[in-house]
């Protein structure tokens, strides 16, 4: 089996709310697998749904790889829909 690290991608821009709610999507799988773990944000994955208003305008959330600890963040603004970025952590 894949570790999180091979499976999941360095970066992605964000930049449409399909593509950020696609990323929510594949991050809560990864969870529901046991491969990610939410460390810290400023809301939580379980309350981005798609149809519903975004929890906040800016949404920071950071994650870790189990076992690994390899550290990524979602980043999104999403009051005025400028996007936002998944990426790795250095």
């Amino acid at each position: 089996m894949k570790s999180a690290e091979e499976l999941l991608a360095e970066h992605i821009e964000i930049k449409s709310p399909k593509v950020f709610h696609s990323v929510v999507d594949s991050l809560k799988d990864f969870i529901n697998r046991g491969l990610l773990k939410e460390v810290s944000g400023t809301c939580s994955l379980c309350e981005i749904e798609e149809g519903k208003p975004f929890p906040d305008d800016l949404i920071n959330i950071e994650f870790k790889t189990e076992p690994g600890g390899s550290k990524y963040l979602l980043s999104c603004e999403t009051y005025h829909g400028v996007g936002g970025v998944f990426k790795k952590l250095p």
